[in-house]
C-alpha cells in the first residue's frame, strides 16, 4: 500500500510541471527553430518597472504580478497547427475575436477562482501566427497599459474592447 501511495505521489509531482506550462511552451514543442521567440521573466519586468521613474503605479503593480511573458513571432502555421492550438485552448475562455481583412485576432484567459492565471493572444496574419502568453496574477483590464510599457504590439487590440 505504501509503495502504491509513493508511486502515485511521485507521478503527481512529475506531472505538475507539465500541467503548469503556458500555451506557448506546450504549442512550441518541436517548432523552436522555425520562428522567433521572446521570453521575458517576471524578474526582468520588475527590474524594468523599478528603472522607469515615469511608469505609473498601476503599470508597476501589473509588472509585480506577472510571472512571464512569452511571444512567438513569424511562425508559419498550417491548418493542423491551428487545430492543435484550438485543442490546447479548450479550457480557456475566449474574450474576443476580431476578423479584419487577412488578420484574425483571438484573445483568451485561463482563470482560477481568484484571478486570471494566463492571458493568451493569437494573431493570425495570413498563414503567420503571433502568439503571446502572459502568466501570473493578471488584471486583464490593465494589459493594454502593459502593452504600452513593454511595446508588445499584439496587445494593442485590447484597446478595441473599450471602443
Amino acid at each position: 500500500m505504501k509503495k502504491k501511495l509513493f508511486i502515485a505521489l511521485l507521478a503527481m509531482f512529475v506531472a505538475l510541471p507539465a500541467m503548469s506550462q503556458s500555451i506557448v511552451d506546450s504549442f512550441m514543442k518541436g517548432k523552436e527553430e522555425t520562428c522567433g521567440r521572446i521570453n521575458i521573466s517576471g524578474k526582468m519586468l520588475r527590474m524594468m518597472a523599478n528603472a522607469d521613474s515615469t511608469m505609473d503605479n498601476d503599470a508597476k503593480e501589473m509588472f509585480e504580478n506577472v510571472d512571464k511573458i512569452s511571444i512567438i513571432t513569424g511562425l508559419e502555421v498550417e491548418e493542423w497547427d491551428k487545430q492543435s492550438l484550438r485543442k490546447l485552448l479548450k479550457n480557456y475562455e475566449e474574450l474576443l475575436s476580431i476578423i479584419d481583412g487577412d488578420q484574425n485576432i483571438y484573445m483568451y484567459t485561463k482563470d482560477n477562482k481568484k484571478y486570471t492565471e494566463e492571458f493568451v493572444a493569437c494573431i493570425y496574419t495570413g498563414d503567420t501566427l503571433l502568439l503571446i502568453s502572459i502568466t501570473g496574477k493578471i488584471d486583464v483590464n490593465k494589459l493594454a497599459e502593459l502593452s504600452d510599457s513593454v511595446g508588445i504590439e499584439g496587445l494593442d487590440s485590447l484597446k478595441k474592447i473599450n471602443d
